[in-house]
């Protein structure tokens, strides 16, 4: 066996988990787990079927993300582009952790609307 594959098992993570809550024309998407190569178009899937179902106001809770990387990143800014080409709204709840974290050191919290609270 090589001797990274104790460190590809450590960084191994839970697979992301999606839930959606519809209200009239808004959705609160909650994301929780890692956001990463494998699971960030899983993240664009869902937005682009809310949108399809005509959601005009979108929130992203990523309060329970765990982990986040470029390709995460990426995965937001794609939607945050989709969802204004579609003439709706996004607002991401980005928390205190792995999220916000990013945002903030990307400048991107600047970019993003953005809620505090749940």
């Amino acid at each position: 066996m090589p001797a990274f594959a104790g460190n590809l098992e450590r960084m191994t993570r839970e697979p992301v988990q999606f839930n959606v809550r519809r209200a009239g024309d808004g959705a609160l998407l909650e994301v929780a787990g890692g956001l990463d190569a494998a699971t960030a178009p899983l993240l664009i899937e869902h937005v682009n079927m809310l949108l399809g179902h005509g959601v005009r106001r979108l929130r992203i809770d990523l309060r329970a993300v765990d982990f986040i990387d470029s390709r995460g990143i990426a995965a937001l800014i794609h939607c945050r582009r989709r969802v204004q080409n579609a003439g709706a709204e996004l607002e991401l709840v980005p928390g205190e952790g792995a999220a916000r974290r990013l945002l903030d050191a990307t400048g991107l919290s600047d970019v993003f609307s953005m809620e505090e609270d749940g």
